[in-house]
C-alpha cells in the first residue's frame, strides 16, 4: 500500500507555491532547497484544486511534519502560523537559514540539531525559552551563526508616565453632560441591514431616539459584537460625533477601546491585566492602522459588550473596569 504523508493545507499552499505546481513524487520534495511559506503565488494562480495533490499528499490540519522529510532544504521561511511542536525541524539538517519570526516558535534547544544553520531569525526574544543555546551556537557549529530576534514595536520604557485607573475614578463629560448624542457603526458585512445605518450619520442621530428605540438598538448592537461582525465604532457625548468619544476597533477577537478628549488632552485606553508588557502586540490596530499592545487590548467580547452597553446608557466606563492613562 502506498503510504500516505498528512500537510496542513497552508504547507500543502507553500509547496504548490516553491515547486511551481504540484509535486509529482515524493523525492520531488526531498529536491527542495528552499520552502519560502511567505512566497507569492506562481504565475499568478491565486487559487488550487486540492484534486492536483498526488494521492500520496492528503491535508491533515496543523500538521507541518512534512517538512522534517525535506532533508534538502537550505533556507526555510515560515509564514504567519501557529505550530503546536516544532521537533520536525531536526530532519533538515542541511539548512542553513531559517525564519521564525511569525510563529510561535519558543524552544531554541531544537536549533542546536541544525549543524549546517548560518542564519535564523527569531520571534521576540521575551517568548523564547533556553535562550543561552543562542549564546553557544557558533561555537557548537564551528562558524559564525546569525542570530536575528524580532525588535518590539513599542517598549515598556517609552511610557514612563503610563497609570492604570479605575473606572469609577473617571467621570466623562462634555459641556456638563454625560450621554452618548452620536453614534458611528462600522460593520464587517454591509449585508447585515439592521446595522449597516445604526442610525443614518446626522447631528444628535442617537440622541433624538425613543428610549424603545435606542434599547432595541443596544442590544442588536451588543449581540453583533459577540458574533464579532462589528469593525469599529465611534460613541460620542457631541452632536457629529466629532470628539468626546468612545472609539472600538475589533479584529480576530480582539478589541481596543479608547476614550478620546483631544481638546482637554484626555485619552484613556483599555487595560487587560493579563499582560505586563506594551512589547506583545495584539491583532487590532487603534483607528485601524496604529499598532496595540495586547495590555491596551481586550479578548473578551462579553466584557466589551457590557462595557458598549453602559456607555451608550450612561456616557460612562463601566464600573469595575481599569483603564489605561498617560500614553
Amino acid at each position: 500500500m502506498e503510504q500516505q504523508y498528512g500537510a496542513d493545507p497552508r504547507l500543502m499552499r507553500w509547496i504548490y507555491n516553491n515547486v511551481c505546481g504540484y509535486p509529482q513524487t515524493y523525492s520531488d520534495l526531498k529536491k527542495l532547497k528552499r520552502l519560502d511559506g511567505e512566497r507569492s503565488y506562481y504565475a499568478g494562480n491565486n487559487d488550487y484544486d486540492i484534486s492536483g495533490f498526488p494521492r500520496w499528499l492528503v491535508e491533515k490540519e496543523g500538521d507541518f511534519t512534512l517538512i522534517g522529510e525535506m532533508t534538502n532544504l537550505q533556507r526555510l521561511r515560515f509564514a504567519k502560523v501557529s505550530i503546536n511542536d516544532f521537533s520536525f525541524l531536526s530532519g533538515c539538517r542541511n539548512l542553513r537559514v531559517l525564519d521564525l519570526q511569525k510563529t510561535n516558535f519558543t524552544d531554541c534547544r531544537i536549533l542546536a540539531q541544525l549543524p549546517a544553520l548560518r542564519e535564523v531569525s527569531l520571534p521576540l526574544e521575551r517568548k523564547l525559552e533556553h535562550t543561552e543555546i543562542l549564546q553557544t551556537l557558533s561555537v557548537t557549529h564551528n562558524m559564525p551563526v546569525k542570530v536575528k530576534a524580532e525588535k518590539p514595536f513599542y517598549r515598556d520604557e517609552d511610557f514612563p508616565n503610563m497609570q492604570i485607573v479605575k473606572a469609577e475614578d473617571i467621570v466623562l463629560s462634555f459641556c456638563g453632560k454625560s450621554e452618548v448624542r452620536c453614534v458611528d457603526i462600522c460593520v464587517f458585512c454591509r449585508n447585515n441591514s439592521r446595522l449597516s445605518k445604526f442610525p443614518a450619520q446626522q447631528e444628535d442621530n442617537w440622541f433624538h431616539l425613543n428610549q424603545e428605540t435606542k434599547e432595541t438598538k443596544i442590544r442588536q448592537l451588543t449581540e453583533a459584537i459577540l458574533r464579532e461582525q462589528i469593525k469599529s465604532y465611534a460613541l460620542s457625548l457631541e452632536p457629529w460625533g466629532e470628539g468626546h468619544y468612545l472609539l472600538a476597533d475589533f479584529a480576530d477577537g480582539w478589541a481596543t477601546l479608547n476614550y478620546m478628549d483631544e481638546e482637554n488632552q484626555i485619552f484613556y485606553t483599555s487595560y487587560n491585566s493579563a499582560y505586563d508588557t506594551v512589547e506583545i502586540l495584539a491583532p487590532v490596530n487603534m483607528g485601524g492602522q496604529t499598532p496595540t499592545p495586547k495590555m491596551w487590548a481586550l479578548d473578551d467580547m462579553p466584557l466589551v459588550a457590557e462595557i458598549t452597553r453602559h456607555f451608550l446608557k450612561t456616557g460612562q466606563l463601566l464600573p469595575g473596569t481599569q483603564w489605561i492613562t498617560g500614553v
